[in-house]
């Protein structure tokens, strides 16, 4: 009722700025058109990464036929050679690419996320196959490159089928061992194995006893302590050894112990493969036996974390586990690293307080905290850097509305304060540093430019520009992105942005009437000034206004009371994934785009959403839906309104994964709200997409079916905040768009919502991509879907579009036809064995995209 109340209000406001308005489209005065291409197709450069001398810098680009992204590495000039000019002339525009050497060949998904081996000597990558998130950890050794620049084929380092490479980390001080987290004796748990990069073999170092999600290395690179979720009562825990194995690890060495349940007569179990990058990679038949026996030992199910620590202490090689932290469900915590000595450790920590402090903890019993070392009471800690060989914190930053770095390393704050004055107004942080530290690549961001690239060597000035990561954009004007602070109906302040199009009309800056108080936050709040403020009520955030709300409509009247833009126009809300998961400031290119044709963004952090401190976060537990999580969104549709920003009859809902879970959720629950709705990967019905999550998400079960609500189970609720089952209520456009592979929202859940929709005559388009999983990974197919998504907009809200033109290298099937929903996509329980949860094979008839041919598939649920 309030959501209606509210919605009066604006259409109210709104009719009578139209009356007085002016009579012109505000699409013709928009500047020039953006290709999509430019926008959401690949960009020219990305991911800048230092060799650990600092003498090369490996980066991605698109290359081949189908521009597809892959490693390249380039030389780089020396302190003597960097010159003023360089500043603003780009080192890459300057000498071209045609110098450098290509590090990967791939030819269809493409690799952009890669590391340097820490002695500079080959790249590692890591890839799934076309969407199934069972990535495959490779290497590919300079060495092997050819000098023509031939194709070399990459070593994967973890050959199993059906297997996903997780929590991989390497050591500066140990260049030739990796560890690899893999979940291969049980889908639903990552053990961890030590790779011994010259011989390729991988050798059992640690069992996971079920609910360890993540693994804690000392300084003498051994695993020391362990963070896990208690899947009983969602509570999370840090485990430590006392002391040191037995066996100490030098530089030189790359062997391990093995961490299993195992007498301490057996012997380590290793999985070797081939040294050679062009031999097919083996497991030898007795190493495969030995880890048999070691993985029959540690049978699916058969620990406890009690009895898991209980027999690893009877190895007499290996330390005691003990417990030393816990953080209670609905608290923050974490750890980030030992300090060097390993006395210690570095954590984050929510208890006592609402926004986590960062601390040094004390190994001994009872963690005593030995420093509190700094907090916010508006927000989580971010990120935190580390000097590399001394292991101590040496900056710090907090993102409310944007990203705020401060200095804790005296050394760095003259570099640091020369490099943020360099570009007054851009986000700046630092994406590399080499080995010695004398050599950095800095990143520049702003809202309304692309990203750029600096190198920065110590002692010499200017700044040389590597590159930009999409140049082409350089000629057009780009919107800005405004924070703004959205007062929910109670009492609730939202952090949100509100990204406008390039209108004569529009000011650079937006008046406080439409943004609301914004806090600046500069620099990081010391814990020991903010003990205070911060743990006075540790359960309420202060981000709820002083006196809550008592209706939405006065909220809204006080808050919007002069309306100084008059604008009105057609509006996106754009919902981001997660959920839990927040939106950031800078240029994103989606908004971009949606700006440009002539649409205003807005994008709301609603409760739930991560780093505003625990009660923010807690505030959005069983509000999916129907909830508050989703009246947040109404509310900040409402706002838009009464602000005169939006039209109350052409606003959109658009979001990927939980976005578009919300997205369907508003077309469904509020369907006065929304002219259309575009989803990607969303979720209909949640009590099949609950039982058909990875088995990899199992240490974080508990969390869903609190946060969440358990909808696998209890079926009353799952028919409550399921939007499959309210499609009667739609009256708006949808489009979906679907990966087929995958593994987090399986194509049931988009097959079901269009049967359904269908069914009842609705207006529904969804378009299937065979070779993708959870988002459009191909350069071809995103610009695919988007550019549909331009149609539709412009069909429903009236903007301007780029024409549609086919692309051949596009997988995109025009579904046309899906068979009704089994008894289990109805909410029923999967048949088991079922991967999708939708119980039986779906059928349908599609349509290739860029052929207009037509052919029937067949899918297992």
């Amino acid at each position: 009722m309030q959501v209606l109340v509210l919605l009066l209000v604006g259409l109210a406001a709104c009719e009578a700025q139209t009356a007085t308005g002016s009579s012109s489209k505000p699409s013709d005065q928009l500047p020039p058109l953006i290709p999509l291409k430019l926008l959401l197709g690949n960009s020219k450069y990305r991911n800048a990464q230092l060799s650990p001398d600092g003498k090369y810098l490996a980066y991605v680009r698109p290359s081949g036929p189908n521009d597809v992204y892959n490693v390249f590495i380039k030389a780089l000039p020396g302190p003597g050679q960097v010159t003023a000019a360089g500043a603003s002339s780009s080192l890459f525009e300057k000498e071209g690419v045609a110098k450098d050497k290509q590090v990967t060949f791939d030819k269809e998904r493409g690799v952009t996320s890669f590391s340097w081996a820490e002695d500079g000597s080959a790249i590692y990558f890591i890839q799934d196959t076309n969407g199934d998130e069972n990535d495959h950890l490779y290497m590919v050794p300079l060495s092997s490159l050819k000098p023509n620049g031939q194709a070399v084929k990459p070593i994967d380092l973890t050959p199993f089928k059906g297997v996903k490479a997780s929590t991989i980390i390497g050591s500066k001080r140990f260049p030739n061992k990796l560890y690899i987290g893999l979940n291969r004796r049980d889908p639903s748990v990552f053990d961890m194995y030590a790779l011994d990069v010259p011989t390729r073999t991988l050798t059992l170092d640690t069992v996971n006893p079920g609910d360890v999600s993540s693994w804690i290395f000392d300084y003498d690179f051994k695993i020391k302590g362990a963070m896990g979720y208690n899947n009983s009562d969602g509570g999370a825990y840090v485990l430590i050894k006392d002391t040191p194995a037995a066996a100490t690890l030098s530089s030189n060495s790359n062997s391990s112990s093995s961490r299993s349940s195992s007498s301490s007569s057996s012997k380590p179990a290793a999985i070797t493969t081939e040294a050679s990058p062009s031999k097919t990679n083996n497991i030898s038949s007795s190493s495969f036996a030995d880890l048999e026996a070691l993985f029959k030992a540690a049978k699916k199910g058969n620990w406890t974390t009690s009895q898991w620590i209980a027999a690893s202490s009877s190895r007499s090689d290996v330390a005691r586990w003990r417990k030393l932290l816990e953080w209670p469900f609905g608290e923050d915590g974490g750890v980030f690293r030992f300090n060097k000595a390993g006395d210690a450790l570095y954590v984050v920590s929510s208890i006592g307080r609402d926004t986590t402090e960062f601390q040094l903890v004390g190994t001994g019993p009872g963690a005593p905290i030995k420093q509190r070392i700094s907090s916010n009471p508006l927000v989580n800690v971010n990120s935190v850097l580390f000097h590399p060989d001394e292991w101590y914190p040496q900056m710090i930053s907090y993102n409310y509305l944007r990203n705020n770095w401060t200095v804790l390393d005296p050394k760095m704050q003259e570099d640091w304060d020369r490099l943020v004055k360099f570009r007054p107004g851009e986000s700046m942080s630092i994406s590399d540093i080499s080995n010695d530290r004398k050599t950095w690549v800095v990143l520049y961001s702003s809202d309304n430019s692309t990203s750029r690239y600096f190198l920065y060597h110590k002692g010499t000035w200017p700044p040389q520009l590597l590159f930009e990561v999409q140049p082409a954009l350089k000629p057009y004007k780009l919107s800005k992105m405004h924070p703004v602070i959205i007062t929910a109906r109670d009492g609730l302040r939202l952090p949100s942005y509100l990204s406008l199009p390039v209108l004569p009309g529009v000011p650079a800056k937006l008046p406080a009437s439409v943004t609301g108080e914004v806090p600046t936050v500069k620099n990081s709040i010391f814990a020991a000034a903010n003990m205070s403020a911060a743990t006075t009520n540790p359960d309420r955030s202060i981000h709820w206004a002083p006196k809550p709300a008592s209706a939405a409509a006065a909220a809204l009247a006080e808050a919007g009371g002069s309306k100084p833009l008059n604008l009105n126009l057609p509006m996106v809300l754009y919902v981001h994934g997660g959920p839990w998961s927040r939106d950031y400031w800078g240029a994103d290119s989606v908004v971009q785009w949606l700006n440009n044709r002539g649409y205003a963004v807005l994008q709301v952090n609603y409760r739930g959403s991560t780093g505003f401190g625990k009660a923010f976060m807690n505030a959005g537990n069983k509000q999916w839906g129907v909830g508050y999580m989703q009246h947040d969104l109404s509310d900040a549709v409402a706002w838009a309104v009464a602000k005169g920003m939006a039209d109350p009859n052409k606003v959109c809902i658009m979001g990927g994964s939980y976005g578009g879970y919300a997205t369907l959720a508003g077309l469904t629950f509020t369907p006065e709200l929304y002219s259309c709705g575009v989803d990607l990967v969303g979720i209909s019905n949640v009590g099949t997409f609950m039982r058909s999550i990875p088995p990899y998400w199992k240490p974080l079960r508990y969390e869903w079916a609190t946060r969440v609500g358990d909808a696998e189970k209890n079926e009353t609720l799952n028919r409550e905040i399921s939007p499959y089952y309210h499609v009667d209520k739609i009256r708006a456009p949808l489009l979906i768009g679907q990966g087929a592979n995958d593994p987090r929202v399986p194509q049931p859940e988009s097959d079901q919502m269009f049967s359904a929709m269908k069914a009842k005559g609705l207006d529904v388009q969804y378009v299937l991509y065979p070779d993708e999983g959870h988002g459009l990974v191909r350069a071809a197919n995103r610009l695919d879907f988007y550019s549909r998504a331009d149609q539709f907009f412009s069909k429903h809200l009236g903007g301007r579009k780029e024409p549609f033109v086919a692309r051949p290298q596009s997988t995109a099937k025009v579904i046309t036809e899906v068979k009704p929903p089994t008894a289990a996509a109805a909410g029923k329980p999967a048949a088991q064995g079922s991967a999708g949860g939708a119980g039986a094979a779906v059928a349908a008839t599609v349509k290739a995209g860029s052929t207009g041919n037509s052919t029937t598939s067949s899918r297992s649920g």
